[in-house]
């Protein structure tokens, strides 16, 4: 397993491509979420005290952090998809002719598709859900507001997985009673 990454990375120069736009977003985005949460400082001048705000590089260098990962992750995750797509050349011939594929191959590939549009749907809904939870504990600290976030978009995904995971499995289950039912039928009007 270990050697099959490394040779990954090393042939993958799709990868390496990819990787530059996902180091820009992680940078933008915690510096967004460091001036999103300063840090108030009082200074004394002249006498009196003055409110300074600084961004929060804590916060912003953690919420960068997990942007990059997500991101190289999702990334990973397509390359990895795009590759079993084309792995044998008569997909690309068979995708545009209709019943070729058979019922278990469709899903299987509309499954790993999805599970991409979950990670999208868990990174927006995170909100959501962190903002709840972040209510019943009420905290001042925004370390706190970060680990619920973080608990809210796995909780998030592991609940979308599971639904899109029984979602594709009944679309088997249909399925194969409707080749069944015409395998059935196309008997019945042979013989």
């Amino acid at each position: 397993m270990g050697k099959r990454i490394l040779n990954f990375f090393k042939t993958s120069k799709i990868f390496y491509i990819g990787i530059l736009p996902i180091i820009y977003l992680a940078i933008n985005t915690g510096i967004y979420k460091s001036n999103q949460n300063p840090i108030k400082r009082y200074v004394i001048e002249n006498h009196s005290a003055v409110e300074i705000f600084m961004p929060n590089v804590g916060i912003g260098f953690i919420h960068g952090i997990l942007t990059f990962s997500i991101l190289t992750i999702l990334w990973i995750f397509i390359i990895i998809l795009g590759t079993n797509f084309n792995k044998d050349k008569p997909f690309i011939k068979r995708f545009f002719i209709l019943g070729e594929m058979s019922v278990d191959n469709i899903i299987t590939k509309l499954f790993y598709t999805g599970i991409i549009v979950v990670c999208f749907w868990a990174y927006v809904f995170k909100t959501y859900f962190g903002t709840i939870i972040f209510n019943f504990i009420s905290y001042d600290i925004d370390y706190s507001r970060l680990f619920t976030l973080i608990i809210s978009y796995i909780i998030t995904f592991a609940v979308g997985l599971i639904l899109w995971k029984i979602i594709c499995e009944l679309l088997v289950i249909i399925f194969r009673c409707f080749e069944i039912y015409y395998e059935s039928k196309k008997k019945e009007m042979e013989g």
